[in-house]
């Protein structure tokens, strides 16, 4: 059981074959990009962190915002062995025997982090399954949902919590991780700036995105350059696929629901 959701200490050898966005992931805080208002100066959540006086938290944000990103580096921070749950498929078992590692950790004087996906995912059973171990501090939970956690996580466990509600990065900040991504992308020699903030403002926020769209117009481009045409052309192939494939279908039926969910009806249209 441990192999499942123990966080991965071997070396990494194929490292360098993963996508460009997991390999751009930061390791410190120095490293990561966003979310001013939660780490800036004098901002609660950076105090816990710089004081390393973390209690469990939920993030709640939009995808790639950095939530998984933070949570990793937090845990590295605490110098704390780190869990990692789907709640997509995990369940009570998983649970306690993250909870039995915490305790002996504990027993040990070394905190356990668990990193729980998709939080939102777990039944109310589920949830509170994890009181015992959250209150005792035998695990520090740091769950991840793009939901609103107050809809859908329980009473008693947001009580032995804290929510932190991640933005969609601004446009300067994703510029920011794409001029970093283009010294990590050994296929590239020249990259205009114009097409890297093309990339930015065609990326809603999501800095995943951005990578992974950087990346395809940086395998397509011809000569080891990337200029803005190329981009241009890149993001138009996507929109040709969209239209005449519906590959991109069920992400813009989820806008859509999304923006009716906010009763936002002109982000809807």
């Amino acid at each position: 059981m441990e192999e499942f959701f123990k966080a991965e200490t071997v070396e990494d050898e194929g490292f360098h074959m993963r996508p460009l966005a997991f390999r751009m992931r930061p390791s410190s805080l120095e490293d990561f990009v966003g979310q001013e208002d939660l780490l800036g100066e004098g901002k609660q959540l950076g105090l816990m962190i710089a004081s390393k006086s973390i209690s469990s938290l939920i993030f709640t944000g939009p995808p790639g915002c950095g939530k998984t990103a933070l949570a990793n580096i937090i845990a590295s921070i605490l110098d704390a062995e780190i869990l990692k749950l789907n709640a997509v498929n995990a369940g009570v078992k998983d649970i306690r025997e993250a909870a039995s590692l915490g305790k002996n950790n504990m027993l040990k004087g070394r905190r356990t982090v668990l990193l729980l996906d998709e939080i939102h995912r777990f039944s109310r059973n589920q949830q509170e399954s994890l009181l015992p171990d959250v209150e005792e501090g035998n695990l520090t939970l740091i769950g991840l949902t793009t939901e609103n956690p107050y809809y859908f996580i329980s009473g008693p466990l947001l009580s032995r919590t804290t929510v932190y509600n991640f933005q969609p990065l601004k446009e300067d900040e994703l510029f920011q991780i794409l001029k970093r991504a283009v010294g990590a992308d050994g296929n590239l020699k020249q990259v205009e700036d114009e097409a890297l903030s093309l990339i930015a403002a065609s990326s809603g926020g999501d800095a995943r995105y951005a990578l992974n769209l950087f990346e395809s117009c940086a395998l397509a481009a011809s000569e080891k350059k990337l200029s803005l045409e190329d981009v241009k052309k890149c993001i138009g192939e996507r929109k040709f696929l969209y239209d005449r494939k519906g590959d991109n279908h069920y992400d813009t039926i989820s806008a859509f629901i999304k923006s009716m969910r906010g009763s936002d009806p002109d982000a809807s249209v």
